[in-house]
């Protein structure tokens, strides 16, 4: 097995698999980069895509302090629309979404409310983020809302399996 870290616009041949982990968010041409992966997975082949999603309740809760807003790192924001709209405009049919998100979809956007930086805060001595504990209980009761909003599909980042779109796929 070779794992390759590149612009996909670099690799030739045929792939069984693909994986873009938080990372399509910050490519500046999207249409383009999901072409690249069609052209590049074998008619067997899986894309594994995980991305931030906008049309979770973390982003209605939260909006600007939802911290995968993460401006302006992210170029680009998706729902589970707009990926399925974009991996169909590549050829590639979107097999299996799971909604993986955690505690940190409130955690860290609680921060950011609180005007508390995450890593480096150049007010601060030494630039250490200022504390904001995260008790047992109230850890564990995030965890819940956050397993119930995958069930919900409301979760703020999911996984897409996509796969190239076959003949079957075509037929009306």
């Amino acid at each position: 097995m070779r794992l390759l870290a590149c612009d996909l616009s670099q690799l030739q041949g045929e792939y069984d698999l693909l994986i873009l982990n938080h990372s399509l968010e910050h490519v500046p041409e999207q249409l383009d980069a999901m072409q690249h992966v069609r052209r590049l997975l074998s008619s067997r082949g899986m894309a594994i895509v995980r991305v931030p999603l906008c049309d979770s309740l973390a982003w209605e809760t939260y909006g600007v302090d939802w911290f995968q807003l993460d401006a302006p790192r992210h170029l680009y924001l998706h729902t589970v629309k707009s990926l399925t709209q974009l991996a169909a405009a590549a050829g590639l049919a979107v097999r299996q979404i799971v909604h993986d998100s955690d505690h940190h979809q409130f955690y860290v956007s609680e921060r950011y409310r609180q005007d508390i930086p995450m890593l480096h805060d150049p007010q601060r001595p030494g630039g250490e983020p200022a504390k904001f504990r995260l008790g047992g209980r109230w850890r564990r009761q995030l965890a819940a809302q956050a397993r119930a909003l995958n069930r919900e599909h409301r979760g703020d980042q999911a996984t897409f399996y996509l796969s190239p779109v076959s003949d079957v796929d075509a037929k009306p």
